[in-house]
């Protein structure tokens, strides 16, 4: 798995505003949606991004090497990438605790 990749389509499930951008604007100069339809659309959207993380979630965790011997002949920068999203996102540490410690 690409980890930059991985990185940046993680990222932005957590931006609201790029998902969103769009969302507000159209909903002030529609005169016939009503402020229902618009919430469940918002509800929507967010709801897309939390099934997003978890599918990305699952991938993560199947990235790992199969051992820590694997895990330390890794590139020092594929390692280093590894403890940057676990420290930047502490959800993907749930069930990857010991696998952290592989590449520290």
């Amino acid at each position: 798995m690409d980890l930059n990749c991985f990185k940046q389509l993680y990222a932005s499930t957590f931006k609201p505003e790029n998902l969103l951008s769009e969302f507000w604007t159209s909903f002030v100069y529609d005169a016939e949606g009503s402020l229902d339809d618009w919430s469940a659309m918002r509800k929507g959207i967010e709801e897309n991004a939390r099934n997003q993380r978890k599918v990305l979630k699952e991938m993560f965790d199947a990235s790992f090497p199969p051992s820590e011997e694997d895990a330390r002949q890794m590139e020092a920068a594929d390692r280093a990438l590894y403890v940057q999203l676990m420290d930047e996102y502490p959800e993907l540490l749930v069930g990857n605790t010991e696998k952290y410690m592989w590449f520290k």
